[in-house]
Protein backbone atom coordinates (compact mmCIF):
# COMPACT_ATOMS: atom_id res chain seq x y z
CA UNK A 1 0.00 0.00 0.00
CA UNK A 2 1.49 3.36 -0.76
CA UNK A 3 2.67 5.44 2.56
CA UNK A 4 0.57 8.57 1.77
CA UNK A 5 -2.72 6.02 2.18
CA UNK A 6 -1.26 4.02 4.85
CA UNK A 7 -0.55 7.19 6.89
CA UNK A 8 -3.94 9.00 5.65
CA UNK A 9 -5.84 5.62 6.95
CA UNK A 10 -4.16 6.23 10.44
CA UNK A 11 -5.69 9.22 10.99
CA UNK A 12 -7.96 10.10 13.77
CA UNK A 13 -10.52 12.01 11.51
CA UNK A 14 -11.80 10.59 8.83
CA UNK A 15 -14.34 10.72 5.49
CA UNK A 16 -17.83 10.91 6.85
CA UNK A 17 -16.98 12.02 10.44
CA UNK A 18 -19.06 14.95 11.62
CA UNK A 19 -16.48 17.26 13.46
CA UNK A 20 -17.20 20.68 15.37
CA UNK A 21 -15.37 23.62 13.82
CA UNK A 22 -14.37 26.08 17.20
CA UNK A 23 -15.11 29.82 17.03
CA UNK A 24 -11.91 31.92 15.92
CA UNK A 25 -9.99 29.10 13.79
CA UNK A 26 -8.73 29.73 10.60
CA UNK A 27 -10.49 28.52 7.45
CA UNK A 28 -8.76 28.15 3.58
CA UNK A 29 -11.57 28.36 0.92
CA UNK A 30 -11.19 28.26 -2.88
CA UNK A 31 -13.80 31.35 -2.71
CA UNK A 32 -12.46 34.39 -3.74
CA UNK A 33 -12.58 35.54 0.08
CA UNK A 34 -9.59 33.01 0.52
CA UNK A 35 -9.05 32.78 3.92
CA UNK A 36 -11.53 33.81 7.38
CA UNK A 37 -11.60 33.13 10.32
CA UNK A 38 -15.42 31.47 11.62
CA UNK A 39 -17.35 33.65 14.14
CA UNK A 40 -19.45 30.99 15.81
CA UNK A 41 -18.36 27.15 16.06
CA UNK A 42 -20.19 24.81 13.77
CA UNK A 43 -20.92 21.33 12.95
CA UNK A 44 -19.56 19.76 9.74
CA UNK A 45 -18.91 16.30 7.59
CA UNK A 46 -15.51 15.96 6.62
CA UNK A 47 -15.33 14.80 2.54
CA UNK A 48 -11.54 14.57 2.64
CA UNK A 49 -8.61 14.33 4.67
CA UNK A 50 -4.82 14.84 3.96
CA UNK A 51 -2.06 13.45 6.28
CA UNK A 52 0.92 15.65 6.83
CA UNK A 53 3.43 15.81 4.37
CA UNK A 54 6.64 17.76 3.20
CA UNK A 55 7.28 19.67 0.63
CA UNK A 56 11.20 21.68 0.60
CA UNK A 57 11.58 21.03 3.76
CA UNK A 58 8.62 22.88 4.93
CA UNK A 59 6.26 20.09 6.90
CA UNK A 60 2.44 20.91 6.28
CA UNK A 61 0.30 19.61 8.98
CA UNK A 62 -2.57 17.58 8.30
CA UNK A 63 -5.89 18.86 6.67
CA UNK A 64 -9.52 18.48 6.35
CA UNK A 65 -11.46 18.95 3.74
CA UNK A 66 -15.52 20.15 3.65
CA UNK A 67 -18.14 21.70 1.48
CA UNK A 68 -18.79 25.21 2.47
CA UNK A 69 -21.59 27.77 1.32
CA UNK A 70 -21.60 28.25 -1.93
CA UNK A 71 -20.22 25.21 -2.91
CA UNK A 72 -16.58 25.85 -2.17
CA UNK A 73 -14.09 23.73 -0.92
CA UNK A 74 -13.28 24.74 2.47
CA UNK A 75 -9.60 23.75 4.29
CA UNK A 76 -8.50 23.60 7.98
CA UNK A 77 -5.80 22.15 9.83
CA UNK A 78 -6.54 18.97 11.66
CA UNK A 79 -6.00 19.62 15.81
CA UNK A 80 -8.04 22.65 15.18
CA UNK A 81 -11.01 20.30 14.94
CA UNK A 82 -12.92 18.20 17.23
CA UNK A 83 -14.59 14.86 16.47
CA UNK A 84 -17.95 14.35 17.59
Amino acid sequence: MNDYYTRKAQLPIQKGDKVKLPKGIDVHTTHTKKNYMTKRSTTITVFDVAPEWQNDGQIHPADICWVGSGGYWCYTNMSNVIKI
